[in-house]
């Protein structure tokens, strides 16, 4: 699994959370763009699916995120 973003310039955090434990993070406030990359295994009766928690804290601030999932 990989996710791309882009904070711009005015700092932001990304969380990433599966199955109720978190993946992967920014580990704090962050700029520009970047990637975090996780490995991922399907397992039957497992979510399929993962949530992406946005935190930002000042004003004005725009971010973009896409996550892609290679097939197996």
């Amino acid at each position: 699994m990989r996710i791309a973003y882009d904070m711009f310039g005015i700092p932001d955090r990304l969380d990433c959370l599966y199955a109720g434990t978190m993946v992967v993070t920014t580990g704090g406030l962050v700029s520009g763009t970047g990637a975090l990359i996780w490995t991922y295994a399907a397992v039957p009766g497992e979510p399929t699916w993962c949530l992406v928690v946005m935190s930002a804290p000042r004003s004005g601030t725009a971010w973009t995120y896409t996550i892609h999932c290679p097939a197996s």
